[in-house]
């Protein structure tokens, strides 16, 4: 993100989602293996949909926490 940060062309807005509290849900960054294995268990299940939102995202991972699970412990 900070090579995003720095560039000229591109605006970045923070938004505050009104639909869910997003400090309970888990990371989707992919900086660790485990968040590698995490984001391939969400395009597992959505497979063979490839075109998702952050809330199909969201709505899983409150029926299906255990897809989340590799990277839970890693802040």
């Amino acid at each position: 993100m900070p090579f995003v940060y720095k560039m000229k062309k591109i605006q970045i807005k923070k938004t505050k989602n009104k639909i869910f509290n997003l400090k309970k849900f888990p990371r989707l960054t992919l900086d660790y293996p485990e968040d590698l294995i995490t984001i391939r268990n969400v395009f597992k299940y959505f497979y063979p949909k490839i075109y998702f939102s952050w809330v199909d995202v969201i709505k899983l991972y409150i029926k299906k926490k255990y897809l989340f699970s590799p990277n839970k412990n890693i802040n």
